[in-house]
C-alpha cells in the first residue's frame, strides 16, 4: 500500500487531536496529500424536533446554524496549530489559506473539506477516494462501536482505518511518525490477510514484527500454516516472528490487548468483522471489544 492520500475525519472536539496530529505525521513521513473532513449536520433535519410553525422553524434553523458555525471555528483553531506546528500549511476547498505562517519544509500538503450532510454516506464518499482514513475512537459517539463515522469508514469504503485512542493530554505536540513495534491478530481468514496486505507499508518500515496467534482449548495450533506466513514476511524483507497467545480464562480479545501491550506494540494490525447487514449494529466480538478497549492505535481492514 502506497499512501499518497490521507483522510482524517475530525470534527473538531479536544479528544480527536491525536487523530489529527497522527494525520499530519503520516502525510509529513510519506509526503502525502492530507485531507480534514469536517461534516456539519444539515439545520433542516432538526426542525421537526422543535416544531412546525415557520416562524418556530427559522429561529431553530438559525441557532443550529450559529453553533455549527462555531464549532467549525473551534476545528479551524485545533487545525491551524497542528499546521504551524508540522509546518504543512492547510487550504480550504476555496483555495484560501488558513494556515501558513511558515515556510513549507516538506511535500506534504493538506486541505480542509466541510461538508454538510449524513456522516455515514459522506464519510464513505471521501474514504473511497484515500489510501487511508485516521479517525479518532468514539469521535461521534461516546462508544466506538456504535459511531457511524467509524462504521462507515470500516465496512463502506474499502480503505484500511488508523482508530487512535481518545486524546487525553493538556498539549499536543508535533511527532514525527514512528511505527516500529507492530503486532499482528492473525487467524488466517480473509480479514486478517486483507488487514495485513494493507499494513505492509507500515511493516516494511517497522523494526518488529509479532504475528499473534489465539489459541485456547477448542484450538489446534498450525504450525506450518505460521511457517508459510512468516516466509510470505520474509519475501518482503519483514523479519516477523510468531507468538501464540494463550487466552486463558480471558476472551481472546482481551488475550491480544494484553500482550500487545506487553510487546510495547506501536500498532495493532487486525481485521475488522462484521455479521451482514446487521453490522451497523453487531461486530464480531473480537472486533468490537478491541475498538472499545485498545489503548494503542489500531489498523483494521475489512
Amino acid at each position: 500500500m502506497s499512501i499518497k492520500s490521507v483522510l482524517c475525519v475530525f470534527a473538531g472536539t479536544e479528544k480527536e487531536l491525536g487523530a489529527l496530529s497522527t494525520a499530519f505525521a503520516l502525510a509529513e513521513a510519506y509526503s502525502s496529500r492530507l485531507s480534514i473532513l469536517h461534516i456539519s449536520p444539515n439545520p433542516s433535519n432538526y426542525v421537526g424536533i422543535y416544531g412546525e410553525g415557520v416562524i418556530e422553524s427559522s429561529y431553530v434553523i438559525a441557532a443550529i446554524e450559529k453553533e455549527i458555525s462555531a464549532h467549525l471555528e473551534h476545528a479551524k483553531q485545533h487545525i491551524n496549530s497542528l499546521s504551524s506546528k508540522y509546518n504543512i500549511p492547510v487550504l480550504e476547498k476555496n483555495n484560501m489559506v488558513i494556515s501558513n505562517k511558515n515556510k513549507r519544509s516538506n511535500c506534504a500538503s493538506a486541505e480542509l473539506i466541510t461538508l454538510t450532510g449524513d456522516i455515514k454516506d459522506i464519510v464513505a464518499q471521501q474514504g473511497r477516494i484515500h489510501d487511508i482514513i485516521v479517525i479518532s475512537r468514539g469521535s461521534n459517539d461516546p462508544s466506538a462501536v456504535y459511531d457511524s463515522a467509524i462504521i462507515s469508514a470500516l465496512f463502506e469504503t474499502a480503505r484500511p482505518v488508523l482508530i487512535t485512542p481518545i486524546h487525553k493530554d493538556v498539549e499536543i505536540k508535533a511527532r514525527k511518525w514512528q511505527c516500529k513495534n507492530i503486532s499482528i491478530a492473525w487467524d488466517g481468514g480473509i480479514e486478517a490477510a486483507r488487514g495485513m496486505y494493507n499494513a505492509m507499508d507500515f511493516l516494511e518500515k517497522s523494526d518488529s514484527v509479532k504475528l499473534l496467534t489465539i489459541r485456547d482449548s477448542k484450538t489446534n495450533y498450525d504450525l506450518k500454516a505460521e511457517e508459510d506466513i512468516i516466509e510470505y514476511l520474509n519475501c518482503h524483507n519483514i523479519n516477523a516472528t510468531g507468538i501464540i497467545v494463550t487466552a486463558g480464562n480471558r476472551t481472546p480479545a482481551e488475550a491480544l490487548l494484553i500482550r500487545a501491550k506487553e510487546l510495547d506494540s506501536d500498532l495493532m494490525v487486525m481485521g475488522a468483522y462484521g455479521h451482514s447487514r446487521l453490522r451497523e449494529m453487531i461486530l464480531g466480538g473480537i472486533t468490537d471489544y478491541v475498538l472499545e478497549n485498545a489503548e494503542i492505535p489500531l489498523l483494521l481492514s475489512h
